[in-house]
């Protein structure tokens, strides 16, 4: 992959010369939900895991480290800040193992992790490193610049270096961490794999020696992250220590004497600019900018207003392509909730919150770039149940009701305050439902339920007994067939049937539908037995009679 911003080079002041100098330093990983994302089929986590456990087993004992984690713990809480490793020789064992721990979960509160760290290693009082690997923007703080400003303004020598995993795709995050590393008089450095990542690191954590030799910096102007190479129609100007280079056409090599540079790339042909800085520290190098194309806009048609949970026909007037998604957004929190896969149709089928509100819906790409947007206001979900108040137990209910009727909506009779289910039907089937009543009477309640089992609305339902009884002869001889009369529900699956004493497994039955009495065939061995009336719909036994085989 080709990165945005990417620099083959070492960018500013390296870790290891602040552990010479006493600096402690806290690696700061991103346990948000995206680092979940995978590059070439492999989750982000593990990839950064595996890089960092590397990395572990080839630093110095003698090096300060300590390790904090962001958002591994709860979902859309943006104070989710751990420390788990504090700063310490030979950390390195503990460091490893609690990387190896961290499950991505939550949001990106990138800056107050920084600060938290800042703060935590008493950087207004001693020199203070922080390396932040994230990979998505900022989700919590309003203004990440601001704040790397303030700390570098309190710090006795605080330095963050950023080093963005995945992120070329997004300008708006690298942008926040650039800004958050050279505030700092850090290093922001881009990785787009495992290789890159590893690369990234060993950049702030190792010292290089400079070379004070010319060194060949080629540069590259990109259309996309992947290419093609813009050969035409780019202006270049450079501007360094002693250096004002100015040239047209891509690629480019000039001779650099180390230090720290600006790269204007202009491509005429749309009329657009982009800028970074780098700095040359080693033999050779790639600087690489990339324009970023260009997305059509997206128009996205749905409803004004839609009840809470409920599902809704979202369009849109582009063809979709792999990995191209719809999603509905707290515009506030960025919070995702309803997700549709683009290529499943057109419309796609979108599920609404279960809190009422107001809401975008979006469509990214598979890079996870908003193409469209459009607001829509979430209603309180209107939602009744109405059903005899008392039943007989195995009877069916038959319950009317009012509610979203969303995918996987269901009606269940559960004991009263519990979250048990006895019986379900799902409100897709049809108005009334037909739902079973247990079998066992008690106090029930009916609910209303959503498919990720919130209850939207409860009644109460009284569950009487039902009433049977057995007539049948108290002996028999093996293997007979005697009469059996019967009084009780008579419901469709109803059976009566033989057990022997003690016993739950009957050995012979017979259906109700046969006549009353009805006749049952008895086992062929002796002993004592029960004949007993069972609900066929739960295999519950009301009512037995005693009988001996003889």
């Amino acid at each position: 992959m080709r990165l945005f911003f990417y620099l083959c080079a070492l960018l500013c002041a390296p870790l290891a010369a602040t552990a010479q100098t006493g600096s402690d330093t806290i690696l700061i990983l991103d346990g948000s939900g995206s680092m979940w994302g995978q590059i070439e089929g492999k989750p982000k986590i593990a990839i950064a895991q595996e890089v960092i456990a590397d990395l572990l087993d080839r630093l110095p004992e003698t090096q300060s480290l300590g390790l904090m984690a962001y958002g591994h713990r709860n979902r859309g809480d943006c104070s989710d800040i751990e420390t788990i490793v504090a700063p310490g020789p030979d950390t390195r064992a503990q460091i490893a193992v609690a990387v190896a721990g961290i499950t991505p979960l939550g949001k990106t509160p990138m800056t107050d992790a920084v600060i938290a760290a800042a703060q935590s290693l008493n950087y207004t009082e001693e020199k203070a490193t922080v390396i932040l690997i994230s990979d998505g923007v900022e989700t919590c703080h309003p203004d990440p610049c601001s704040a790397a400003t303030a700390l570098a303004q309190a710090g006795v020598d605080f330095t963050a270096h950023v080093i963005g995993f995945d992120v070329a795709g997004d300008p708006a995050a690298v942008a926040q961490m650039q800004c958050l590393a050279a505030a700092t008089g850090g290093s922001f450095l881009s990785a787009g794999n495992a290789s890159e990542l590893a690369q990234a690191l060993d950049s702030v954590t190792t010292q290089h020696p400079q070379s004070a030799a010319p060194v060949a910096v080629e540069f590259e102007a990109l259309l996309g992250i992947d290419g093609p190479d813009i050969s035409e129609a780019v202006m270049w100007s450079l501007n360094g220590p002693g250096t004002a280079v100015d040239f047209i056409g891509s690629p480019f090599v000039a001779d650099l004497a180390p230090g720290t540079y600006e790269v204007t790339a202009a491509y005429t042909a749309e009329n657009r600019v982009e800028r970074q800085s780098f700095t040359v520290n080693r033999t050779t190098m790639v600087v690489r900018v990339i324009f970023p194309v260009v997305l059509p806009p997206v128009t996205l048609g749905a409803p004004e207003t839609a009840m809470a949970t409920m599902t809704i026909p979202v369009s849109y007037d582009l063809p979709a392509a792999d990995g191209d998604f719809v999603q509905i957004v707290d515009p506030v929190s960025n919070a995702g909730f309803g997700f549709a896969n683009a290529m499943d149709g057109n419309p796609v089928m979108l599920p609404m919150p279960p809190s009422p509100g107001r809401y975008d819906i979006r469509y990214f790409n598979a890079r996870y770039q908003q193409l469209g947007s459009r607001p829509i206001t979430v209603t309180p979900a209107t939602v009744s149940l109405t059903a005899p108040p008392m039943v007989v137990a195995g009877s069916t209910v038959a319950v009317d009701w009012t509610g979203p009727n969303a995918e996987g909506d269901y009606l269940a009779i559960g004991s009263s305050g519990g979250s048990d289910q006895a019986s379900w039907a799902y409100t897709a089937d049809g108005r009334p439902a037909m739902i079973l009543a247990p079998a066992t009477a008690g106090e029930y309640e009916l609910r209303y339920t959503t498919a990720d089992y919130s209850v939207l609305a409860t009644v109460p339902l009284t569950v009487a007994p039902v009433n049977a009884q057995i007539y049948v002869q108290s002996t028999a001889k093996p293997g007979e067939i005697v009469s059996v009369t019967f009084e009780g529900p008579l419901y469709p699956a109803d059976y009566i049937a033989v057990f022997a004493a003690g016993q739950t497994g009957w050995t012979h039955y017979a259906y109700l539908d046969q006549g009353n009495p009805a006749a049952l065939q008895l086992p062929d061995m002796t002993g004592q037995y029960e004949v007993g009336y069972v609900l066929g719909a739960t295999n519950t036994v009301i009512a037995t009679a005693p009988l001996t085989i003889e």
